[in-house]
């Protein structure tokens, strides 16, 4: 499909753009639907989950720390700082939908994902705008949250007929090293995870409640904007 029709299409272009993202998505949401039936989750219950999280790294961030027996404010205020990303995605893209009406930003505001902003800012680079690039973003959003549902239920599914005796457990960290390690591309990015997992495992040994995870991120996102202001100009560009 040249641009040309791309442009005369959003949807067929936001499906052509989310294809790649399948083969990363259904093991990532797989993972998470079966670790959430080995700590004590139904499929429904896994479900609904997705439903009300959506957010992968949120999800299994949550699931472990349920499984440690953490506080629920604990558990949220991990949640929520994981995904503070999504503040800054929204004041980015938010001119978009500045012409609809409220209920329906706030359901584009449920819908968005590092996914969907990034596609959504790459079509509009390449001539996207209104109610073209609205459609685009609806197409790529609730694709992927279809998809992430149902590979979460499936997993949640097939966990509920795996013997506990197989110790599934090493796939979470794995999940997060496959997410996180490609992402690592310049020095600010390296410093930061470098800094959110010396401080988690270093002091989730020490603090109560689990509160180790929540005090790595907040060291991580302290440590980031610090290295992110003093890398050099040249180094921005390449990245």
């Amino acid at each position: 499909m040249s641009e040309s029709e791309a442009l005369e299409n959003p949807y067929k272009a936001a499906i052509k753009d989310i294809l790649p993202l399948i083969l990363g998505l259904i093991p990532f949401g797989l993972v998470t639907g079966v670790r959430a039936v080995e700590i004590g989750f139904s499929a429904i219950e896994s479900g609904l989950l997705s439903v009300f999280v959506f957010a992968g790294a949120a999800q299994l961030a949550m699931l472990e720390l349920f499984n440690a027996h953490a506080p629920w404010f604990v558990v949220i205020g991990t949640a929520l700082v994981i995904n503070l990303r999504m503040m800054m995605y929204s004041a980015s893209i938010g001119q978009i939908f500045s012409t609809l009406s409220k209920k329906r930003r706030w359901l584009m505001s449920y819908v968005l994902t590092d996914q969907a902003f990034a596609l959504s800012v790459f079509r509009q680079s390449r001539g996207f705008s209104g109610p073209m690039l609205q459609k685009y973003y609806l197409t790529v959003a609730f694709s992927l949250w279809g998809l992430w549902l149902a590979v979460t239920v499936i997993g949640a599914l097939i966990g509920a007929v795996i013997p506990a005796s197989w110790g599934l457990d090493f796939a979470v960290p794995l999940t997060f090293l496959a997410l996180l390690i490609p992402g690592l591309r310049t020095s600010p990015q390296v410093f930061t995870a470098l800094v959110a997992a010396t401080f988690t495992l270093g002091l989730s040994p020490i603090l109560p409640m689990k509160t180790g995870l929540l005090v790595g991120i907040l060291a991580g996102i302290a440590a980031g904007m610090w290295s992110s202001s003093r890398v050099p100009v040249s180094e921005k560009e390449a990245s």
